[in-house]
């Protein structure tokens, strides 16, 4: 008897009343191929033609559109087999079991191993069911240069086949969680591209004393002036950094026995621990300095509430972090730079500030590239220009940001309790732990 595998393990807890077969039982499995890039006919035609990177990132369960077409010369020549709508196309090569649903007749390259069903219908249960297959595809994979699965390993795997009203029933339960994820994914892209448009225009145009925005430099010139930062209102200045800044410095490193991980001593944050929108990642890496060496060695790159991060060295750049109360005592690295303000800068407009496109582009444009490393020197963060406006004003804008990214901020803890509930509803439903009986008797009778 072979040795257990976690498949093996997968298959025994199967409720009795499912089948298990062989996916040559259930499926035939094609392959794909390349024609010649050196022939110009057998590109450039109508028929898609997939590649591993194009499912990769599973956005959607169905496929319809590809990057190069290829002509029927070309899938003559290529040895590749043109796969009809609802062929479930399975990467076995490299990148093991990314997968995605065709919707049109299209063809692949010879990164796939692609599943055709006698009915096309059964292509979306078994589309989640090769996500529990990842682990048994790399194990029966082989190859020095990359790993690969060969069509008849593929064809040997054993998957389940519950009743077919159940397997149908399973999938659209996934497919509907599946749509109303990328449905919440959509929304929070649109809300980024809302808030980086505010954002714009709350940095150029700023909040009147009524609070609204000010109109646009094109409709009310003479609310505006000339600046290094181009149309500002003319209740602003623009000013160095520097000027509403008590320190601006970089962290440094102590040597290595002075560090290690764990729960005691002070936090050292390295550029892992910043992020774009400002939260500090301590779960990135949670190392931490010795309190000696702390109050001895490292004083320049100790923070205190209020300070503002952002890395020095990258790409990329423009990740950032606010030190607060509850941050507790900590140091940083020589590859982040720390910004004191000054009680008439605000920390949150200077997270703001630091982290627009306004003032990314302006560091950038001026940042020192070697070697493949992009790295701003302190006097670039000293010299950053940056609006000079109230505290009412900063305060103002902040909120407004603050308010954008609470919608956000919604939408993306929905989207991670979706995400989990997926998982934790993907497992109980293709085990069957839990069935979907209950539903299917509120349906009509199908056969199985």
């Amino acid at each position: 008897m072979g040795a257990e595998t976690s498949h093996s393990t997968y298959l025994k807890a199967l409720p009795c009343d499912w089948e298990i077969a062989r996916i040559s039982d259930v499926a035939k499995v094609v392959g794909g191929g390349t024609p010649s890039r050196d022939i110009a006919a057998y590109w450039h035609g109508v028929i898609p033609w997939v590649t591993p990177s194009e499912v990769s990132r599973e956005e959607s369960i169905f496929l319809a559109a590809t990057r190069e077409y290829i002509s029927s010369a070309g899938l003559a020549s290529s040895g590749a087999t043109l796969l009809p709508i609802g062929a479930l196309m399975i990467t076995t090569r490299a990148t093991l079991g990314a997968r995605a649903i065709s919707a049109a007749p299209m063809t692949t390259n010879q990164g796939f191993k692609s599943l055709v069903f006698a009915d096309p219908s059964d292509a979306p249960f078994y589309f989640y069911v090769a996500d529990k297959l990842k682990p048994e595809l790399k194990r029966r994979a082989s190859g020095t240069t990359f790993l690969e699965v060969s069509g008849s390993e593929i064809a040997d795997i054993r998957v389940p086949v519950p009743p077919r009203a159940e397997r149908t029933q399973i999938a659209q339960v996934l497919d509907t969680l599946d749509t109303t994820i990328r449905n919440t994914e959509a929304i929070i892209a649109k809300l980024k591209l809302v808030k980086q448009g505010l954002l714009h225009d709350l940095l150029t145009r700023g909040i009147d004393a009524n609070g609204e925005l000010r109109p646009p430099q094109s409709e009310a010139p003479h609310l505006y002036k000339a600046s290094p930062l181009g149309w500002i209102p003319v209740e602003w200045n623009v000013v160095e950094t520097a000027h509403r800044c008590s320190l601006i410095t970089k962290g440094t490193t102590p040597v290595s026995n002075q560090m290690w991980q764990g729960e005691e001593g002070v936090r050292f944050l390295r550029v892992d621990n910043l992020s774009f929108d400002g939260q500090l990642n301590f779960i990135a890496s949670n190392f931490r300095i010795s309190t000696v060496t702390h109050e001895s060695e490292l004083m320049r790159s100790q923070c205190l509430p209020g300070d503002v991060l952002t890395n020095i060295v990258g790409p990329p750049l423009g990740k950032l972090g606010l030190i607060s109360e509850e941050s507790g005592p900590i140091n940083i690295n020589q590859a982040i730079a720390l910004f004191r303000p000054t009680s008439d800068l605000l920390s949150n407009f200077l997270l703001t500030w630091l982290g627009s496109t306004l003032s990314q582009v302006w560091l950038r444009q001026r940042a020192k590239q070697t070697s493949g490393q992009v790295n701003l020197t302190l006097a670039l963060c000293q010299e950053l220009p940056i609006p000079d406006m109230t505290l009412i004003e900063q305060r103002a804008i902040v909120e407004r940001v603050a308010s954008s990214q609470a919608r956000i901020d919604v939408e993306a803890s929905t989207l991670h309790k979706l995400a989990q509930l997926k998982s934790g509803l993907m497992d109980d439903l293709l085990t069957g732990r839990v069935r979907v009986t209950p539903l299917l008797a509120q349906a009509p009778a199908t056969q199985p």
